[in-house]
């Protein structure tokens, strides 16, 4: 490993009963970091910013999982209106070249201002 690599993608997950959590995802292995933090086995993908994502369990309104309402208004906050979202999800940012990112404290802040937390 190079020494400027980072061994862990440090991110945040908000679970439906609002407990916000810092995450490490493995930096070699992202998909089943994202797998383990929300507890799925299919992700999807919203790109909140330019900078933003939140990962969700792509089966979440289907399979049961209880209705994430932090996280609803997380996306409502930044113009994702048209839908509830379920289970639990992870927060990062994205590089310029998509690759999945750790989330910096300004963002950190940010969704925690969002929620009052």
């Amino acid at each position: 490993m190079d020494m400027n690599e980072t061994a862990t993608i440090k991110v945040m997950t908000i679970a439906p009963n609002g407990d916000l959590s810092d995450v490490e995802l493995p930096s070699g292995n992202v998909l089943q970091g994202l797998y383990s933090a929300i507890g799925c086995h299919c992700v999807d993908l919203l790109r909140l910013t330019d900078t933003l994502d939140m990962w969700v369990d792509d089966d979440g309104l289907m399979n049961g999982s209880a209705v994430n309402m932090p996280a609803t208004a997380v996306a409502h906050a930044f113009g994702w209106t048209h839908q509830i979202y379920a289970g639990t999800v992870v927060l990062a940012e994205h590089s310029a070249n998509g690759d999945t990112v750790s989330l910096r404290p300004e963002l950190r802040a940010a969704v925690r201002g969002i929620l009052g937390a």
